[in-house]
């Protein structure tokens, strides 16, 4: 009497290099699903995405520079998916019976549903409500901040509260304006300028001499004081500014934004002269983006080498 054979359904191999293949372009829980393991392959996938969303949110609320950590993260990537991609070797099978969720589409769903379509999410409310990047082209903050930086900025930082005389501030982008300056004076606060000299509630802000200004230099570094609140500046012994701004009040929601550049002398060839609040006056708190954190990246214009020595420089 012959054995009833029971059939059990099309088998086909599983192989290492699909395998392999699936776990770098769908998430690391996609080579379990390639071998039966679906449940498993989605639990992988959303906790590799709960680690990236914990990481953001430790840094918006620790606001610590995240080039170390995001290596540690890349090393932890690389780690989670060899070991991932090695526990789903063991499971294949040469007469692996295939399930219903083996086919390219499911594979392709499960990935963006569990893997990409999180991330995308992850990584666009992040840029738009917690952190942003932007490029400096232009010399208006120098020296803290010059041609070529791009600058890692909080969205989050004036949520909650004004901003404080002495803070550099983001600005949305517009042609011919500066995209970072700093608020020398705030809402309700009387405001003029003579030249270089910002006076605030009748008060002119001191400037002390940083470093010596015996050589030849176009721009030297000095030290403001505003109420407080300190920060580097650089002016010119060699150029004359006149521009000269009436008294005025600052209404509700208004700041004025000076460039740390005081003598808006322009660094490089072609340049525009860096404009700021004597020029187009008070900047409306709608116009300002965010708080300046980090410098994330910098390039030298000219030589288009890295500038390595300014690559997670904290910013004030």
């Amino acid at each position: 009497m012959s054995e009833e054979i029971e059939y059990l359904g099309e088998t086909k191999p599983r192989t290492l290099g699909v395998l392999v293949t699936l776990g770098l372009l769908g998430g690391p829980g996609l080579a379990h699903v390639y071998v039966g393991k679906l449940q498993r392959g989605i639990l992988v996938n959303l906790l590799v995405i709960l680690v990236v969303e914990v990481f953001v949110i430790a840094f918006s609320l620790l606001k610590f520079f995240p080039l170390l950590p995001m290596v540690v993260i890349l090393l932890g990537w690389i780690t989670i998916l060899g070991f991932n991609i090695s526990s789903a070797k063991s499971d294949i099978s040469k007469d692996y019976v295939l399930r219903p969720f083996n086919h390219p589409l499911l594979y392709a769903l499960v990935a963006l549903f569990t893997f990409y379509g999180p991330l995308v999410a992850t990584a666009q409310f992040t840029q738009t409500s917690l952190l942003g990047l932007t490029k400096v082209d232009h010399s208006a903050m120098t020296p803290a901040i010059i041609p070529g930086d791009v600058i890692l900025f909080d969205r989050t930082s004036f949520q909650g509260r004004a901003i404080s005389r002495g803070e550099a501030v983001v600005l949305e982008h517009q042609e011919e304006r500066p995209n970072v300056l700093r608020a020398v004076a705030v809402p309700k606060d009387t405001v003029q300028v003579d030249g270089t000299n910002p006076i605030v509630n009748q008060t002119p802000l001191v400037q002390a001499e940083l470093q010596p200004s015996g050589d030849d230099r176009d721009l030297f570094a000095m030290v403001e004081e505003n109420f407080g609140s300190k920060y580097v500046v650089s002016v010119s012994k060699r150029t004359f500014l006149d521009a000269w701004v009436p008294p005025q009040e600052l209404k509700e929601s208004e700041y004025f934004l000076l460039a740390d550049n005081r003598h808006q002398v322009p660094l490089q060839d072609g340049e525009i002269p860096p404009r700021d609040s004597r020029n187009f006056g008070p900047i409306s708190e709608e116009e300002i983006e965010g708080k300046p954190m980090y410098i994330a990246w910098s390039i030298d214009p000219e030589t288009n080498s890295v500038r390595w020595h300014r690559i997670g420089l904290r910013l004030r």
